[in-house]
């Protein structure tokens, strides 16, 4: 390559990463002002990972490149995300807990057949399933089935609800705002006794997210038992109403970010808002996505690691 052919590629690479960069930089600088009442500031901050990975990529073509003043610039930025996103929960690697008894999880949303999901609970041997719709919808009573059992009143026009092996200690539903809600459920396990919270806050409104997580924190406060928390909560862990809930509760996030929507294993441009909370008697041992036969969207298996309840 002739010396002039150089300097003009040397140009571009300039060009591009000065445009790139300051573009991220404007973002992430953005996204640190972000306090819920500008949307556009939100959705910014709302795809921080994104935004976390392409920093990372755009670092490995510095250095290639051997723009190591570009490199530094972007590590920088890199950084400042990594301590925002690192803050809220872990990012590659699922929080495990001490060894202890295993629990199994089936979870998923808008299943078309009520027979086939109970199925695929068996299937996966979990002992509680949690299903939910995106709108009102009648779950029917499930016959034939003896593994599974419905503990909530049949013929309710419900939007979530539980299924488990055996009879729970108390089950119910609880309404966080007009048109959000959950159902949840009080089990033994390992020794002890656990609230289990399964909810699908999937396209949370900005107007409803501070009602909404101000009602989750009152109602997890209130338990008496440990609280586990299953499922999409409309809003990545980093946003500061979420961060302000898992301070208030003292919540962890349990499992790896995962960039899915439900409807395709992986999704590069999904918001990460799947999410298992607990307390440090908790750990995932694994999350997977199950075949979902014929459904929208994947099930998810999930295993939790339960430390057994401390014996005089």
């Amino acid at each position: 390559m002739g010396y002039f052919s150089k300097r003009k590629r040397q140009k571009r690479e300039i060009l591009f990463l000065s445009t790139v960069l300051l573009l991220l930089g404007l973002a992430t600088i953005a996204a640190f002002f972000d306090d819920g009442g500008s949307s556009i500031i939100y959705y910014i901050d709302a795809w921080r990972f994104q935004l976390y990975i392409i920093l990372l990529l755009i670092m490995l073509y510095a250095v290639i490149s051997r723009h190591l003043l570009f490199a530094a610039a972007a590590l920088l930025l890199l950084g400042g995300n990594y301590m925002i996103l690192a803050s809220s929960g872990p990012l590659f690697f699922n929080q495990t807990s001490e060894p202890g008894d295993q629990l199994r999880l089936f979870y998923q949303n808008s299943p078309k057949d009520m027979d086939r999901f109970l199925h695929g609970a068996g299937s996966y041997n979990a002992r509680i399933a949690g299903i939910n719709f995106r709108h009102d919808t009648y779950i029917p009573k499930v016959a034939d089935n003896t593994r599974y059992h419905f503990f909530h009143t049949h013929g309710d026009i419900m939007k979530t609800a539980l299924f488990a092996e055996d009879m729970p200690l108390r089950s119910g539903k609880i309404n966080f705002s007009h048109n959000q809600e959950a159902s949840f459920m009080v089990f033994e396990q390992s020794g002890r006794r656990f609230v289990l919270l399964n909810l699908y806050f999937s396209r949370l409104p900005i107007s409803e997210q501070e009602t909404v997580f101000r009602n989750l924190a009152e109602f997890v406060l209130s338990q008496d038992d440990p609280v586990i928390v299953v499922g999409d909560f409309g809003v990545p862990a980093w946003i500061p109403v979420f961060k302000n809930f898992l301070k208030k509760t003292a919540l962890e996030v349990k499992n790896h970010i995962i960039l899915s929507d439900g409807r395709y294993r992986i999704n590069p441009f999904a918001v990460p808002t799947f999410y298992i909370l607990g307390y440090r008697n908790v750990g995932v041992s694994d999350i997977t996505f199950l075949p979902r036969k014929n459904a929208k969207t994947f099930p998810v298996g999930i295993t939790l690691n339960i430390r057994p309840a401390e014996t005089n």
